[in-house]
């Protein structure tokens, strides 16, 4: 088989504007919240009137949460952000934020949140012919018996031998 690396499956990431701390200026106001959605499931938590640290931690800690993992990500002494990175990779698994007041009326995001990294699946094209696309960077089912592990991408196809083990055939 000739394999090449066209993409690899990535995890959408997402992040915010600066903040000057993480732990004592606070975003909004009290009862607002971020409703994060990946596919059909969606959860809801409190923002408003919590610091980058507070919001990260009840992100994380949120019995709902459906996949995302929160950071507070420290530039220099006087710029904090909040990323958001999907615990899975390919485009099945990118998030929607959106943002309400205590009464559930939308309202403009109070992070500034921005994709920092688009969501992506692998491809792969095989023998020149075949493009195959799968979430992960592990495809176990597109060559029967062969587990393909993707590191890199590849600018021309690589040569994959697959020989048949005729010494663990038995009756």
């Amino acid at each position: 088989f000739d394999i090449k690396v066209n993409t690899l499956a990535a995890a959408q990431k997402q992040g915010s504007n600066s903040f000057a701390d993480s732990d004592t200026t606070t975003v909004g106001s009290a009862g607002d919240k971020i409703k994060i959605t990946i596919g059909s499931d969606t959860f809801s938590v409190e923002i408003g009137g919590k610091t980058l640290d507070q919001i990260a931690a009840a992100i994380n800690d949120a019995t709902s949460n459906v996949g995302v993992t929160a950071s507070v990500l420290q530039k220099d002494s006087s710029n904090f952000y909040l990323t958001l990175s999907s615990d899975a990779t390919g485009t099945a698994n990118a998030m929607t934020l959106a943002f309400e007041d205590s009464g559930g009326s939308p309202i403009v995001d109070p992070l500034g949140m921005a994709q920092t990294q688009a969501a992506a699946n692998a491809e792969i094209l095989v023998d020149n012919t075949y493009t195959i696309s799968r979430s992960s960077n592990i495809i176990p089912d597109a060559i029967d018996g062969v587990t393909l592990t993707l590191k890199e991408t590849s600018a021309s196809a690589v040569k994959l031998d697959v020989t048949h083990n005729s010494g663990a055939v038995s009756n």
